[in-house]
């Protein structure tokens, strides 16, 4: 018996895009061999690893030869392959577009947390309180979103949710969520937490030490 060829996954735990590629997979029960990439040791700008990703970022998805980029490109890819028409990317138009402008949106916030974590990693000692103004403005934005639904685009669970959802927890205790104005935020994170598997890969303890090493370095960078 000749066994299917296995989907490899080059991730980083900690990582919101990995984390929600990986949270997909699961949802579809589709097996991945998970190959962690250890960036702090230089493992994503290796020979071989930029060979299959120029961009040398994580996720990248090698499935039998066919390399995908981008935990949104990534995403899409597995629905349409292995789950067409799933709830979580289905193929009616209206409702792919509205899933794709989520996505988007999920693109900015990822973005505006590179701009208060990069300079960190830079030397920096300070979060300038714009930029963090400029991610909880995204707070009020998911909430807008929820007017209509249990979920991010209405009343079904969709790649938008996942792709926000890590992105949330890999910023929440520098930029809180206020619990007077965003009540639905509240109830939809709580509701995200309650798939079962959601724990499993969201590690909310890893996200907290991730976390809490940026505050070191923050501290550390201060005294030079």
């Amino acid at each position: 018996m000749t066994m299917a060829p296995k989907i490899t996954l080059y991730y980083m735990p900690v990582s919101p895009a990995s984390r929600s590629v990986v949270l997909v997979a699961k949802t579809l029960n589709i097996q991945l061999d998970l190959r962690e990439i250890d960036i702090s040791r230089g493992e994503h700008m290796t020979p071989e690893f930029l060979k299959l990703n120029p961009q040398h970022t994580l996720p990248a998805l090698d499935d039998n030869g066919t390399v995908i980029i981008d935990s949104h490109a990534i995403n899409a890819y597995l629905c349409d392959k292995f789950a067409p028409n799933h709830s979580l990317y289905p193929k009616d138009l209206v409702k792919r577009a509205q899933i794709n402008s989520r996505l988007h949106f999920d693109t900015t916030l990822y973005a505006r947390i590179r701009y208060l974590y990069e300079p960190i990693y830079e030397g920096s000692s300070k979060m300038p309180a714009n930029n963090i103004t400029l991610v909880t403005k995204c707070w009020d934005i998911l909430e807008a979103f929820l007017a209509n639904g249990n979920f991010l685009c209405g009343n079904e669970l969709t790649l938008a949710d996942f792709a926000c959802i890590c992105n949330f927890y890999a910023i929440n205790s520098f930029a809180p969520v206020d619990r007077r104005n965003h009540a639905k935020l509240i109830r939809w994170i709580q509701r995200m937490g309650e798939i079962p598997h959601f724990y499993k890969v969201v590690d909310l303890e890893e996200s907290k030490a991730h976390q809490r090493y940026i505050r070191y370095l923050m501290e550390t960078n201060s005294t030079f």
